[in-house]
């Protein structure tokens, strides 16, 4: 895991040495000296790295040694999803096929997410800091599927806060979708991002939802086997589809508490006219808690409609985390469509942390989400070296024999 630590300290260090620089100049210095390190780990790494990753690379090989036809007639690897079949034929037509899928999707996964953190905020290096410590990093080297999935949402959330477009925005989710069908999970997001949450209204329609999963959870694993695409669970994968233990805590509590988070700094009890009723990350014009660069504004528009996107989609996407959790009391493998939620949220992580609290609740959820943030990434550390499959780091050396 050393390699991940001294990215992650490289992270830190870009958030702090480049503050002095002007807006611009820092902006894309924290962006390129974190993209490059970040993608050049991913590029360079072996086929041993990522529980998932060799069995993409075997993929693409017999693609290429059977022809794309015979490949298909065999029913090989057959719940892949057209987006990512593409993919692998197009790799498929190069000398080294292996090597060139390791290269062409960790740059798809990698440069994506980092460039709409990039276009959003205006420290990124902080929003990279988050990205890694809620492990997506991680899963980047080894769930190639779902993260290409995720990185086209990244970009859908670029390009929702900016046009308020759900039309292009729901297109790009389809997009995402043709790599991993679990990106369906954020289409309501977006419709209704445009409706600031309440407390009370959030907690009765989570209470109802949550019932609802309860009552038809012990038949999710049938539900599930039924699917095409999934029922290969049925067969061979009954483990995933057995009810979870720690994660579902895990889920709930992380989500829950964040969700409390920003219901509890985004439902202020001033004035609702005043500037301040609704927080910013960091005002215009105030001073961070982290750092005394002033008039820095954490978001790079000053349209206060992205702000406000950007926090209800956030908002939304931990109470979609809590009920995911419950459902994965009843089966396993719904745990991975919390990954799809975890951009909305770590767009404002350092929001949070970065507004001033003026209340002791606001204080006291400060420390909660702190906790739950660092908890989090420790979790990961501690589950079996097998389950990401990403340690130890080995250097990329050629591809196996199919």
């Amino acid at each position: 895991m050393t390699i991940y630590f001294l990215l992650f300290i490289w992270l830190i260090v870009c958030s702090i040495v480049f503050l002095k620089l002007p807006g611009h100049a820092r902006k894309l210095a924290e962006f390129l000296c974190s993209i490059i390190p970040a993608t050049m780990i991913a590029v360079l790494r072996s086929v041993e790295v990522g529980t998932d990753t060799k069995q993409f690379v075997y993929a693409v090989l017999l693609i290429k040694k059977l022809g794309y036809e015979q490949y298909h007639s065999k029913g090989l690897y057959s719940s892949y999803e057209p987006g990512f079949v593409i993919l692998l034929r197009l790799c498929s037509q190069f000398a080294e096929p292996a090597r060139v899928l390791i290269i062409v999707s960790s740059i798809i996964i990698c440069v994506l997410p980092f460039f709409a953190i990039y276009a959003l905020t205006d420290r990124p290096a902080l929003v990279y800091c988050a990205y890694f410590m809620t492990t997506q990093y991680f899963t980047s080297l080894t769930a190639m599927r779902q993260c290409i999935a995720i990185a086209i949402i990244f970009i859908a959330i670029l390009v929702f806060t900016r046009t308020q477009n759900i039309w292009v925005t729901t297109l790009l989710v389809v997009v995402a979708a043709m790599f991993h069908l679990t990106a369906i999970i954020v289409v309501p997001l977006f419709i209704v991002a445009r409706i600031r949450p309440k407390i009370r209204t959030t907690v009765v329609v989570m209470l109802i939802f949550a019932a609802l999963i309860a009552i038809v959870g012990s038949m999710l694993p049938t539900i599930i086997g039924m699917i095409p695409k999934y029922r290969g669970y049925a067969t061979h994968g009954l483990r995933f589809l057995q009810p979870g233990r720690l994660m579902p805590a895990i889920q709930i509590l992380f989500f829950g508490i964040f969700l409390a988070g920003l219901l509890t700094v985004g439902n202020t009890r001033e004035d609702p006219n005043a500037e301040a009723a609704r927080p910013r990350i960091i005002p215009k014009g105030a001073r961070s808690t982290i750092s005394r660069h002033a008039n820095l504004s954490y978001y790079d528009a000053d349209d206060r409609r992205q702000t406000d996107l950007l926090w209800n989609l956030a908002t939304y996407s931990c109470a979609c985390g809590i009920l995911v959790g419950t459902s994965v009391l009843f089966t396993n493998v719904l745990y991975r469509l919390m990954y799809e939620l975890l951009p909305f949220l770590t767009l404002v992580i350092p929001t949070l942390f970065m507004t001033k609290p003026k209340t002791t609740l606001q204080k006291i959820m400060h420390a909660l989400c702190a906790l739950a943030l660092v908890l989090f990434f420790v979790a990961f550390l501690l589950v079996p070296r097998r389950w990401f499959g990403i340690n130890p780091y080995t250097l990329y050396s050629g591809a196996p024999r199919v």
